[in-house]
């Protein structure tokens, strides 16, 4: 039978047994980040729809990190939604103030959304122009399947819910080749879920002739236990029934993430042999057994002692160490113990020297060239790029050490007027 869940696992089986997907693998239960999703990119990136669209939404799936790069960029907003829509729910990044590869790197990367984000402002003009979702199956008709959770068909009614979408944005996709079939059943399909406009694949870029009409938020298929878990749906539906209207929830909890099935977690083996070994004294404590101490071993079982190896005896006799104590003075004596690393004696840093407004694109062996074209050589550097902060020490290595010429002074002296340039 042919259903969502068959295709599902038909593709990703498909992906992963002609070695199609890279890293995370295996891809299923994912949207699958294939090879070639570099040629997708810089394929979407020369339509039309990317080049006019000021604000694109992207999911922050691992498979659209390299999207996510291209669309920071390109000097474009960035929206994307929170895992599980729990916290700030929608997400504005806008472009690095001081761009750098690095700095774009970070932006894109889950992480920096996290940190870097600021929760979208559903009052402001700020609308979505562009819509990228991920999709494990796609047809030329525009139908899309998922993953399974649901979340993209509800980013998508939220953010068309609270008007923060254009009313003639595109949606598009980004898959392999063999993602894309011909045509699926209309019947597999319901009114919420979310179609595509546009599909790229790193070979060909397929825009579907007669596009399917978008949904919106439908009370009738959340259930209660969605709408207390994500706050902003609990808000709407609050301010929808103090204004009167009449909404119906879904009576039986049968939301998408709540049938997907998990594999039971292999344990390790000592872990059944601990079972096993305790087993029958449980089996005797329900009997009326005596109860052993909580400090004591298992049966069958040994106590957690490391095995030493044992050193071996001494001679005792005309032949023993102490009698040929004389012929022993050339031989080199036998260590015992370990080895201890030998640390370097620690200094007092007698002043330190804060130097500000280093750019991203500096590195330390910039700051070092140029403190040694001034003269100025400090004992250590505490180097803090992304603060672009660096900390200059000086101090007495030995303590008759002459620091005359190192004064706080003529350090100063020495660093008027300071430039550092990136190489």
């Amino acid at each position: 039978e042919m259903n969502k869940v068959s295709i599902r696992h038909a593709t990703w089986s498909k992906l992963e047994s002609s070695d199609l997907v890279i890293f995370p693998r295996p891809c299923k239960y994912r949207i699958p980040r294939f090879k070639g999703e570099n040629e997708a990119v810089e394929r979407l990136a020369q339509l039309d729809i990317f080049k006019n669209a000021k604000v694109v939404k992207v999911n922050l799936d691992k498979a659209h990190e390299r999207l996510r790069l291209e669309v920071i960029q390109s000097g474009k907003e960035l929206v994307a939604g929170t895992p599980g829509l729990r916290e700030a729910v929608f997400l504005l990044l806008r472009p690095p103030a001081e761009p750098s590869k690095i700095a774009y790197k970070m932006a894109a990367s889950r992480i920096g959304i996290h940190y870097l984000g600021t929760a979208l402002d559903f009052s402001s003009d700020t609308k979505t122009d562009l819509v990228i979702v991920g999709s494990v199956a796609v047809d030329k008709k525009g139908h899309r399947i998922g993953k399974g959770e649901g979340f993209s068909d509800l980013e998508y009614a939220l953010l068309s819910k609270l008007g923060a979408i254009a009313p003639n944005a595109i949606i598009a996709t980004l898959v392999h080749d063999v993602q894309v079939y011909e045509e699926f059943p209309e019947e597999m399909f319901k009114e919420h879920d979310v179609p595509v406009d546009v599909i790229v694949t790193p070979t060909q870029v397929i825009e579907v002739e007669k596009r399917l009409p978008k949904p919106t938020l439908y009370w009738k298929i959340l259930s209660n236990r969605r709408v207390n878990d994500i706050p902003i749906i609990k808000h709407l539906l609050d301010k929808e029934q103090t204004s009167g209207v009449k909404v119906e929830l879904k009576e039986v909890d049968s939301d998408p993430e709540t049938g997907r099935f998990f594999p039971p977690i292999r344990r390790r083996r000592f872990m059944r042999r601990r079972r096993q070994a305790s087993a029958p004294e449980q089996r005797q404590q329900g009997r009326g057994g005596v109860r052993r101490e909580a400090s004591a071993p298992p049966p069958n079982r040994g106590t957690r002692t490391f095995r030493r190896r044992p050193r071996r005896s001494q001679p005792i006799g005309p032949d023993s160490p102490k009698q040929m104590e004389g012929q022993q003075q050339n031989m080199k004596p036998v260590r015992r113990g370990p080895m201890r690393r030998i640390s370097r004696p620690k200094y007092t840093v007698d002043f330190s020297i804060r130097v500000n407004g280093l750019t991203s694109a500096v590195r330390i062996r910039d700051l070092k060239a140029a403190l040694i074209e001034r003269g100025v050589r400090p004992n250590d550097i505490s180097w803090r790029s992304t603060k672009g902060v660096a900390l200059l020490h000086f101090a007495k290595r030995r303590p008759n050490q002459d620091i005359a010429n190192a004064g706080v002074d003529e350090v100063v002296a020495q660093l008027q007027g300071l430039s550092v340039k990136p190489e």
